[in-house]
């Protein structure tokens, strides 16, 4: 194979101990990821149910137009009273 003739027995060893490495740490970036996109969506959602709510908005439409439960913009109408 090329690859044997250019690169050095011990820099192959290292090379594969790193692929592995990735291999590894892949699945636990890319579900970090994932999880940072669900909060970034879930605190945009907060903040416009905020601003739906400042409005003077109902909350029931407020909930329906953020896809956030009912529960939930209640709470948020609780805090902002608080």
């Amino acid at each position: 194979m090329f690859a044997e003739k250019v690169i050095r027995a011990e820099d192959a060893e290292r090379i594969e101990r790193r692929l592995g490495m990735v291999k590894v740490i892949e699945p636990i970036i890319e579900k970090a990821a994932k999880e940072a996109a669900k909060e970034a969506k879930e605190n945009t959602q907060c903040r416009i149910a905020k601003n739906f709510l400042s409005d003077g908005i109902d909350p029931s439409a407020v909930a329906k137009n953020t896809g956030l439960s009912l529960k939930q913009v209640e709470a948020l109408q609780s805090e902002a009273a608080i």
